[in-house]
Order: C-alpha cells, then structure tokens, then sequence
C-alpha cells in the first residue's frame, strides 16, 4: 500500500462512486473551502496502482491548528489493516504541517431507526467499524442529539425508488396533513423557479430571516456565494424559490444532487406568508425532480433527536413518511499529544 496526494481527477473518479459518497467530499467542495482562505489535501491509498482510500482534508488555522475530513475519509472501516494505514500516514503527514488533532466524521450508518426514534433490529450496525477507530486511537466526541451542525448524526431520508413510476402513490405516502398542504399549495398560485447566481440574497434573506425565528446563525454570504457558485458549475446544484404572482418571494430552498442523493441541505421563508405553503411547493417541485431523474435517496439532512416532546423541524420531516439514519457521529485523532491534551484541558 502507498499513502499518495492525489490528483483531482483521481479523487473524483474514485470518490462519486464510493458507498460513503457525500457533497463534502467532492472537488467542488474542495473549491469552496480554497475560495475560503483553507488548506485543502487530497489524501489517499494505493494498492496494486488501484485507488482504496481518499479523503479531503481541510486545514484550518486558527488559535490551535488543527485539521477536518468531513463526512469522511472514504474507506473501508471494518478492514483494520486499511484504516490502521491510512492513520499512521495521515498523522505522520499531518504532524508535518503542524496540526494538533484532525476531526472527523465518517459517512457511516450506526443505526436506523423508525419516524418515533425505534431502532430497526434488522438494520447491520457499524458498531465493528466504531471500534476499530477507538482501537487506534481516534475519540469520540459522543453520541450527540443536536440537530443541525457540522458533523449531523442524525438525517431524515425519504425513500423514492418504490415510486419513480407512480408520482400520485409517492404523495399517498405522505401522512394526511402533508398531503393536503401539498394540495393546498396549488391553490395559491405560487410559481416555483431556479433562482440565477444574481439572486443568491433572495435565498440569503429568508434564510437569514428563518434562521432568526428558530434560533440559530446561518453561515455568511462568502459561503454560500462560493457553494452556490462552484457546485452550479459542477451541476450539482439546484437553488430554487416559490414567488406570488407579482412575483414576491416566499419561501427558498437550496439542494445537492450527488450520488444518487437529493439533500434538502438550507432552506428560508417569508414569516408573512406561511400561510401559503412555499415550502411544501419547493418540496413537491424536487420530488417530481427526483423522480424524472431516478434519485432515489431524499435526504432531509439534520435535526434534534428528541422523539418525546414536541419538535417542529422533526415534525415537519416526518410528515413525508421516511426513516432516520443515526451516523457513528464525529472523533478528534490527536496528532500532537501534548497540545492535544492541552487544548482539551482548556476546553473543560
């Protein structure tokens, strides 16, 4: 086995068909990040001249250096052999450039579980695959709830090959309510649209706008600009936005297209004209996308895993009648120890 740079050919080639293929480990993401001001490596394992292994490694450099590979590396984890290469090299590389640990979390299922949060007993967990990372040293930062972050553990995915043949069946998979508002929506003539590049503040200000109601703080306008720019350039994109008849925005959304995956990955709306269902019209608009197109994997990305109490992001997932995917979540590999044990004391 060789540890090797790789091209950014070689990358893409072996990454868009790897089973643990996801947008962050493509060379658009590569792109975005570079256009960000970060150091990006491509890393990767060679056998017998054939490529094994690959990651996008991201180096960041702030307070305490340290290094990413989100929703990666790509390899085989249950192969020890593999991955005990694969991190020795990556430390001896890293150390190099002065990183004190590398985050990662693998693009690996650990369980599925139903809409109410019950684990499916015939579903083979990657409990194997999470303890050959423990075993060489990686830690893990726990079995999180949170819902929306950087290293998501929790999706909510909608199943479309049953229905690529018979549209009115996948709408009569919904759950009632769903159903009906995707109905309603037709009834208040809202236009649905790609939004150009010249429009991406549409799609920032209702973002910005939906991110104040619930709560949280969305990535600046540098990133989308770059995501929105570099994935539109390698067809991966579709940025979408319901309108009025006079042609007023009502609800946006933003969706990846990789790897036989839909993701609903950032979405906005108008707080004043809730009423008239943009966002199930964005939704209903991909799904016929989808199924034109034989995706069959609709991924509605992240939310809190709290399955007891009333949760509107959930709630709003659930209406369309899938099932949840629980990743192994996110682990720190120390490069440095010593910093390393510094750094996580000062975190206490």
């Amino acid at each position: 086995m060789k540890f090797i740079e790789l091209t950014d050919n070689d990358f893409q080639q072996f990454a868009e068909n790897h089973p643990q293929a996801n947008f962050n480990q493509t060379i658009a993401m590569k792109k975005v990040r570079q256009s960000l001001g970060f150091q990006i490596c491509l890393l990767g394992i060679k056998q017998s001249d054939k490529i094994i292994a690959a990651g996008l490694v991201t180096i960041i450099n702030s307070r305490v250096k340290s290094a990413g590979i989100y929703y990666g590396p790509l390899l085989d984890y249950s192969n020890l052999e593999v991955l005990q290469f694969w991190t020795g090299n990556l430390k001896n590389y890293l150390a190099k450039e002065g990183v004190v640990y590398c985050s990662i979390n693998p693009n690996l299922i650990y369980a599925i579980h139903n809409s109410d949060g019950q684990i499916d007993e015939s579903f083979k967990s990657t409990k194997a695959e999470f303890d050959n990372l423990v075993k060489l040293g990686y830690k893990h930062n726990g079995w999180t709830k949170t819902g929306v972050d950087a290293a998501n553990r929790w999706h909510y995915v909608k199943n479309l090959a049953p229905f690529f043949d018979n549209y009115d069946n996948l709408i009569m998979s919904f759950r009632s309510t769903t159903r009906q508002r995707i109905r309603k929506y037709h009834k208040n003539n809202l236009q649905v649209r790609q939004l150009s590049l010249d429009e991406v503040d549409i799609f920032l200000n209702l973002l910005t706008m939906s991110a104040s109601k619930h709560g949280f703080q969305p990535r600046d306008k540098a990133y989308f600009s770059a995501l929105i720019k570099y994935f539109s350039e390698a067809r991966l994109l579709n940025l979408l936005g319901a309108f009025t008849t006079n042609d007023t925005p009502v609800s946006t959304a933003l969706f990846i297209i990789y790897a036989k995956s839909c993701i609903y990955f950032h979405s906005g709306n108008n707080s004043e004209y809730l009423k008239l269902l943009g966002s199930y019209a964005l939704q209903d608009y991909m799904f016929k996308y989808c199924l034109d197109e034989r995706i069959p994997k609709y991924n509605f990305l992240g939310f809190e895993a709290v399955f007891d109490k009333p949760n509107g992001v959930l709630d709003f997932k659930k209406g369309f009648k899938g099932y949840i995917e629980e990743l192994v979540g996110s682990f720190e590999l120390p490069i440095n120890n010593f910093k390393y044990k510094l750094y996580r004391w000062l975190k206490k």
